[in-house]
């Protein structure tokens, strides 16, 4: 079903940045869209922070909607690329996913943050959005699965969308993560501090199973 979207994937983690006009223009709409939403943005707004006319702006994406689409796409794309053609080994697997979302959350906050919103108003992005990390993220743990690699019983669904949940909050509530921690996680050591515990917390977690107890002896054994 998203197969358009997997080739776009990898294409953009081929290609991490392009400034042609198509390029800045959908970056510029993306941070506008992010920051003001996407009903107070216009395409004169886009434009201008793109530094282009609003005829070549109609001239790429037709109208505001097409912008939109193809920003929503953009956008998913990136997500999905996190995920995708990752190693096998445990450990580096770990590495590069942490490094990819180290990347898009250094390079494209936007990217993220406008994700978050429209997974919180339920909007077709959100939606979509969400569906398809399921659809692309449960095969990569059913892998792993079968290679020993996770805990039995777990939800490999709920373990897909917890690790883009994860993500999206740390962006969406960086302030407030920022000074509660006393050091801002949009800095490179606050992002290497994030990656490093969160890759822990997702490979070890938080508690550990206990030696089983001996059993007690009793009085007559202690004789």
């Amino acid at each position: 079903m998203y197969s358009h979207i997997a080739v776009q994937a990898r294409e953009n983690a081929r290609v991490p940045s392009d400034l042609t006009a198509y390029a800045r223009i959908r970056n510029s709409a993306l941070a506008l869209f992010a920051a003001r939403g996407v009903a107070a943005t216009t395409i004169r707004d886009i434009a201008s922070a793109a530094g282009v006319s609003p005829g070549l702006v109609q001239h790429h994406f037709g109208t505001k909607d097409g912008l939109r689409k193809a920003v929503d796409e953009f956008v998913l794309a990136d997500a999905l690329a996190t995920i995708t053609d990752l190693p096998d080994d445990l450990d580096e697997r770990s590495a590069e996913f942490a490094s990819r979302m180290g990347a898009v959350v250094r390079d494209r906050p936007e990217a993220v943050l406008y994700l978050a919103r429209a997974a919180s108003e339920g909007s077709e992005l959100g939606l979509e959005g969400f569906r398809a990390i399921v659809e692309f993220g449960v095969p990569q743990f059913r892998a792993m699965e079968e290679r020993g690699q996770l805990s039995p019983g777990l939800d490999l669904e709920w373990a897909a969308l917890q690790m883009l949940v994860f993500q999206l909050s740390t962006v969406m509530f960086e302030p407030a993560i920022s000074g509660a921690l006393g050091q801002s996680i949009q800095s490179e050591e606050g992002r290497k501090r994030v990656n490093a515990a969160a890759t822990r917390l997702f490979t070890v977690g938080f508690t550990r199973t206990p030696a089983p107890r001996a059993p007690r002896r009793s009085r007559a054994d202690r004789r």
